[in-house]
């Protein structure tokens, strides 16, 4: 070959590039051609011909030089980052560190789990607590990927209370603490959302993973939009639907034998479809599990028909204490066909008899709560005195909250549609008529919930410490209601304790507490007007000094906006800052939330 000449740079050359054996043999080796990835040692052509063992003696140096070349192009990278293509459709997604600390078994010994599945039934305690000690005992096939994401929700539920992964509560309550609690929720919770997609949970249906995105669904306020919130809610129903109805029973899998895995299934149906009744079907949502499809499920489950007074089996028992939700689903999906549902609000007429049907299923809800207190739990150990009173507390709470969504929702229909006077004859009642009566039966339910709140927080029970979603609404909204009518100071004064007692950090304690505040000033300076010698609440009045100061300037008039069309009707009322993180409402029937 042609020398080369001076100013030719040097052309570079490949050493150390034969195997021991080809070197020895002075033979050509294509040991430099084989792939090499740092880690296994490649063959070249002659040793796996002749069956030689191929040995690279200057291996090491190689991979040195091979990672000094890449530590320089992530130095280069770092620096000048990539193309477009390369963080594309094949890039890797960029994960969060891992923050989530590891479930520690204490903590399904504390109080605040003992209190969480008891709000949240999706989850089997017995269950799930058997396979997540074989988990820990390195039985990793026991949990698998869904399971383990069960146990990391977990985690950041206790995280929202305050509670770490032993079950240790940090009992500090201020706001500054409160919103840091959040943001580091949040954070947890986006960090949930990259598993979810990486282990392509929603597209493997299995029941972990449907108990996984139920029980993450009510965390996701601030890091999902609506949109992608309410379709990850009915991508899991569908889920739900296909699972227990379609798949066989023994599909569950979790080796506790049969009677197990049909209450697995249970509480799964069970729990998804009251979730769904008393979210997207008491804000007018879509609908996706029908009362048809709950007779469906329950038909293959073998129920006992017995309703004697006995020692009930678990799975008899769990479905005398689900009925009395399951009954106040029925009635929230009546509720979205009479009143709140796209039907109402593209201009029919409301039925009165399909509203009274409804207030009828509510008043017997109330009762059989009543009566479920008397439910003996003698195959239940699980099962307290206390848990049973908090659980039918926390469900009468909510029927509350239903009554006053159906007030709202006929108040706005009155300004949506003002002429609307139907006559009695025909088959739809006067709005106004139905509203009087709404507003009445609200007014009575109020007192009653304030009686309850008085009674738990007499006797500090922590019921409202540990509330995530049944009774942090119903509470707002008695304490509103009396605040702008007629309510007295005490009764104010004890809903307005019980918000402050909220530990949960989407439970938006202190601006409800100050929305409460301002409707009983608001009142009080109309008092004042029409009589200065009046004044219905003292200077030194407990639970509302605290929260709004006598010297604050007044509120502005509380006045409901009007609104353009019947499909921006809302089905709260417009002065109360009310937000509902157990659901999003869907773009059809707004509230008045500014974060929905």
């Amino acid at each position: 070959s042609p020398r080369r000449s001076s100013g030719q740079p040097r052309t570079s050359r490949m050493q150390y590039s034969a195997c021991g054996a080809c070197r020895m043999r002075r033979v050509r080796c294509d040991l430099k051609d084989q792939p090499y990835n740092g880690t296994g040692q490649p063959q070249c052509g002659n040793c796996t011909e002749r069956g030689l063992r191929c040995v690279d003696e200057f291996a090491d140096v190689k991979a040195v030089k091979l990672l000094r070349r890449g530590r320089r192009l992530q130095q280069v990278e770092a620096v000048y980052g990539k193309t477009a293509d390369e963080e594309g459709l094949y890039g890797l997604p960029s994960l969060t560190p891992n923050l989530i600390a590891k479930l520690k078994p204490e903590f399904f010994s504390s109080s605040f789990f003992h209190r969480f599945f008891i709000q949240h039934p999706i989850i089997d305690p017995t269950e799930f607590l058997s396979r997540f000690f074989e988990f820990s005992k390195g039985n990793h096939s026991a949990l698998g990927i869904a399971g383990q994401l069960i146990a990391m929700i977990l985690v950041v539920w206790g995280a929202s209370f305050g509670v770490n992964e032993y079950g240790i509560e940090d009992p500090n309550t201020d706001p500054v603490i409160m919103r840091s609690r959040r943001e580091s929720t949040n954070d947890l919770v986006r960090e949930i959302l990259q598993l979810i997609d990486l282990h392509g949970i929603l597209r493997k249906p299995s029941f972990d993973g449907v108990r996984a995105v139920m029980l993450l669904l009510p965390l996701t306020e601030d890091v999902q939009t609506p949109t992608e919130r309410l379709v990850m809610h009915e991508m899991v129903v569908t889920h739900v639907f296909t699972l227990c109805n379609l798949a066989s029973p023994a599909s569950v899998g979790n080796g506790h034998g049969q009677t197990v895995d049909s209450l697995v299934r249970a509480r799964i149906f069970w729990y998804t479809h009251v979730t769904e009744g008393i979210t997207s079907g008491l804000r007018g949502g879509r609908i996706m599990l029908s009362e048809d499809d709950l007779i469906t499920f329950n038909k293959t489950l073998e129920l006992s028909v017995d309703n004697s007074p006995r020692a009930l089996q678990p799975l008899d028992w769990w479905s005398r204490f689900s009925s009395a939700p399951l009954r106040l689903a029925s009635a929230c999906r009546n509720i979205h066909s009479a009143i709140t549902g796209p039907r109402v609000r593209q201009g029919s007429t409301i039925d009165e008899t399909q509203v009274l049907a409804v207030w009828d299923l509510l008043d017997k809800t109330w009762l059989d709560l009543d009566e479920l207190r008397q439910l003996p739990r003698t195959n239940i150990p699980i099962v307290h005195d206390e848990d049973v009173d908090r659980y039918c507390d926390g469900w009468q709470v909510f029927v509350f909250e239903c009554h006053a969504v159906v007030r709202e929702a006929l108040k706005q229909r009155g300004l949506v549609h003002p002429d609307e006077d139907v006559d009695d004859h025909n088959m739809g009642g006067s709005t106004s008529k139905l509203l009087q009566s709404s507003e009445a039966r609200c007014r009575e339910l109020a007192r009653r919930v304030v009686s309850l709140i008085k009674r738990h927080i007499d006797t500090d029970t922590q019921f409202f410490e540990y509330d995530s979603t049944l009774a942090r609404d119903g509470c707002f909204f008695a304490g509103f209601l009396l605040a702008g009518e007629g309510g007295t100071e005490e009764e104010v004064g004890y809903c307005l304790q019980a918000l402050k007692r909220m530990r949960w950090v989407f439970s938006d304690a202190e601006e409800r507490e100050k929305t409460v505040a301002m409707a009983w000033e608001a009142r009080k300076s109309h008092t004042r007007q029409s009589s200065p010698s009046s004044s219905l609440i003292s200077s030194d009045s407990p639970g509302f000094s605290r929260t709004f100061s006598p010297m604050r300037p007044l509120p502005p008039p509380l006045a409901i906006p009007s609104f353009p069309s019947s499909a921006a009707l809302g089905l709260t009322d417009p002065r109360v800052s009310f937000d509902d993180s157990r659901w999003i409402t869907p773009p059809c029937s707004a509230t008045s939330s500014t974060q929905s």
